[in-house]
């Protein structure tokens, strides 16, 4: 319930912001400055893969690399600074997104020949289930484009910073009642890259889309149930983030 909630609250803001645009393209002119502060809200959508290295939760049960496919939306604020020198736009800009980007998967493993599918006493076989998540996304940006009189357009790129996290429980579990290993959480950072588009809606609204290719790094998750049996395996993050945003040019 608690992710439909969120999917609405989203739908409802974008039907809000797309709805004034009408409205403010009546105020629109030509020959737009580019030139000032701005701060604005953003709807964003992203898609990629957590690439898992090789892991394992006790030296002979071994995990094979495997990936997660990632999913999911987001919603923040953006604020930044451009500049306008004849037709060059140049530029600073930080956004601030509330992310829900994430994916699960299944692994297994089959250390003992000749043992069936399931979980025995001996704790073989195990599912050991593990969901990834980007649950926070901040990035720092420059661009440099071309301006016209009522849009631009530019190229784009920085730093970027997200929480991502692994979340871990096993199907069945011989020594404990739930099976729920928990989580691990990191501050992962990395690059960002891309290209957008402004639009001049009036002398101080600004309709924004871009497109982020955004790589989080490599990340070690760590999980330990009992001394013999911790659960290890590394993910690099990588996405690609399409936003729409409606800026205000002070």
């Amino acid at each position: 319930m608690k992710i439909i909630r969120t999917h609405v609250r989203k739908f409802i803001a974008l039907s809000l912001l797309l709805s004034s645009i009408p409205a403010l393209a009546a105020e629109m002119r030509d020959g737009a400055d580019w030139s000032g502060l701005y701060a604005g809200v953003k709807l964003a959508e992203g898609w990629g893969e957590a690439h898992l290295g090789t892991g394992r939760y006790d030296p002979a049960f071994p995990f094979t690399p495997t990936s997660v496919n990632l999913h999911g939306a987001g919603a923040g604020l953006s604020l930044g600074y451009d500049w306008q020198r004849e037709n060059l736009i140049y530029g600073l800009g930080v956004d601030v997104l509330d992310t829900h980007i994430e994916g699960s998967t299944s692994l297994y493993t089959n250390p003992l020949p000749g043992v069936a599918d399931g979980c025995d006493s001996a704790r073989a076989n195990c599912p050991m289930h593990i969901r990834q998540r980007v649950e926070n996304l901040v990035t720092l940006r420059l661009k440099v484009g071309q301006a016209y009189e009522r849009y631009a357009v530019y190229g784009t790129a920085g730093v970027a910073a997200g929480e991502v996290r692994r979340d871990m429980y096993e199907a069945i579990q011989y020594w404990g009642p739930t099976g729920n290993w928990g989580s691990d959480k990191h501050l992962a950072t990395g690059w960002t890259a891309g290209a957008g588009m402004l639009y001049a809606l009036s002398k101080n609204v600004q309709l924004q889309a871009d497109y982020l290719y955004v790589d989080l790094g490599k990340k070690d998750y760590r999980f330990t149930d009992t001394p013999s049996f911790v659960y290890e395996q590394d993910a690099a993050i990588r996405f690609s983030l399409l936003s729409l945003g409606l800026n205000y040019k002070f």
